[in-house]
């Protein structure tokens, strides 16, 4: 869900395409499998938690999933894990 436009106001929140990120250095790209609503997201959302400059208007703080190559979107070894990221959780 795209926080950027909603106007802080949760009911501004929608459900859109997004292409796929691409990793930098140090990063891993994850396939998210899982992902929470917790209480920074709501604020986020109803415009009272700023979202950092550079992070990705799409909400979600922290997910489970499984770390993918870039090129294929193939798991690497299959194992879950977990994160807590700056957003795009819920992508």
């Amino acid at each position: 869900m795209h926080f950027e436009g909603a106007e802080k106001s949760i009911e501004g929140l929608k459900v859109c395409e997004a292409d796929v990120p691409t990793p930098g250095e140090n990063e891993v790209l994850i396939k998210i499998l899982a992902s929470s609503v917790n209480r920074i997201d709501v604020m986020q959302a109803n415009g009272k938690y700023p979202i950092p400059p550079g992070v990705t208007s799409i909400g979600g703080l922290d997910c489970a999933g499984m770390v993918v190559d870039p090129e294929t979107l193939e798991p690497i070894d299959g194992k879950i894990v977990m994160s807590l990221l700056s957003g795009g959780a819920y992508s």
